[in-house]
């Protein structure tokens, strides 16, 4: 009776961590760190009460590798005290996600999608009304977003309650894949309103104009149907995508930012940027290859590092009315690892990676329930998608997506 009561609280304190990071986006979860702490500590304990320990395994230690290196570097600030509060905010909350799911409970599968989808469809609603009537009430009133100007009025993207498009759209993409097995397991009676709900999801992916997002959609989905052995819709999403790059580059590039889409965009100056970020990364290599310069020390350190190109992007950026201080990033999780973590930290954490998704794969081929499988394979495919989101920007210094790959990993974990 006791177990079964924990069971449900744990199950109360998910749904309580969901809304967290779908509806208050990183300026609310900076202002808050304690309630996500608590919030996500109550879930280790409830969840350490009701489910047996697991075998502490190697891709554990190499987890855990991984957190000690990143949190080793924080002996690299000049001024501990500054970043105290950002290192207490992050790596505690890790570990925590990550151990807190020991054995997959079928009967909460569905609620738990169920509850993904709801959200999903909310954020969703809300950042269509934002895109079409140029506004939206929780930047007018309550949070002061800095980018709120230019993604409404400049630069139409949809954000939502997650702050920048990027953000917002990477997040969709970690959840879309649950709305197509939702779709598979319904019945044929509710399979038109989960149509309707997958449809909102891409439209939101789309109007969030990222192009890292967009892959990310279309590889993560072409992965899901191939391991759902469908593959005859891979033929149908690359035919789509063809399609709306044509749209994109003819008809829409004058709408909204469809031309973020566009054939000349990938061809465009962007990739200039992208080689002299890997430019810098160098540069701070040679210096620093073990460890890097430290979690979250890019920025600060940026001046030491600067290219002559560089130096020119960002007058450029300061004419447009701009804080460069915003584009001081590599635009590529895997390249800031790198500066900040070393070879060392990105090493540890790729190695985890690739022993964590062959154990997963490894998994799902022999689990004979086709829930738990088609719900792993979701998973999975969340996974993939945010890592491939991460080569367009600093996905791990966002808590919102940052917090959902964890909780995406510790589902497979189990």
């Amino acid at each position: 009776m006791v177990k079964v009561y924990f069971e449900k609280l744990r199950l109360f304190l998910i749904f309580i961590f969901l809304l967290w990071i779908f509806l208050f986006g990183q300026i609310t979860q900076l202002m808050y760190p304690v309630f996500t702490f608590t919030l996500l500590l109550l879930i280790f304990i409830s969840s350490f009460l009701t489910q047996p320990l697991n075998d502490f395994s190697l891709i554990d230690f190499l987890f855990l590798l991984y957190i000690s290196i990143i949190t080793i570097s924080f002996n690299f600030y000049d001024n501990k005290l500054t970043v105290l509060h950002y290192y207490l905010l992050y790596i505690p909350l890790i570990p925590l996600i990550y151990f807190s799911f020991k054995k997959i409970e079928k009967d909460t599968i569905f609620p738990i999608i169920s509850f993904i989808l709801s959200l999903a469809t909310l954020i969703v609603i809300i950042g269509l009304c934002e895109v079409f009537f140029k506004k939206n009430i929780i930047y007018e009133f309550w949070i002061n977003n800095p980018y709120y100007f230019r993604f409404i009025h400049s630069n139409r993207r949809m954000m939502s309650t997650l702050i920048h498009p990027t953000v917002f759209g990477s997040f969709l993409v970690g959840v879309i894949h649950f709305s197509y097995f939702i779709f598979s397991a319904v019945k044929k009676i509710y399979k038109p309103l989960i149509f309707f709900i997958i449809i909102l999801l891409l439209s939101a992916i789309i109007f969030s104009f990222s192009r890292g997002n967009l892959f990310a959609l279309i590889l993560s989905s072409i992965i899901y149907f191939y391991l759902q052995k469908k593959s005859q819709y891979i033929k149908f999403i690359i035919l789509g995508l063809i399609i709306f790059f044509f749209l994109s580059s003819y008809y829409l590039k004058n709408k909204f930012s469809f031309n973020r889409f566009s054939f000349n965009s990938l061809i465009s100056c962007w990739w200039e940027t992208e080689l002299d970020n890997l430019n810098i990364v160098k540069k701070i290599l040679k210096q620093h290859p073990l460890i890097g310069i430290g979690m979250g020390n890019y920025r600060i350190k940026f001046e030491d590092y600067i290219t002559d190109k560089r130096k020119e992007i960002e007058m450029f950026i300061k004419k447009q009315g701009y804080d460069p201080w915003e584009w001081r990033t590599p635009d590529n999780m895997y390249l800031c690892m790198l500066a900040e973590n070393g070879l060392l930290g990105f090493g540890s954490f790729i190695i985890f990676l690739f022993l964590f998704i062959k154990k997963a794969l490894s998994k799902i081929k022999v689990i004979q329930d086709q829930i738990i499988k088609n719900f792993l394979v979701a998973c999975l495919c969340g996974v993939i998608g945010l890592l491939v989101s991460m080569t367009t920007y600093d996905l791990f210094y966002w808590l919102n997506p940052a917090l959902l790959f964890w909780f995406l990993i510790a589902h497979l974990r189990t």
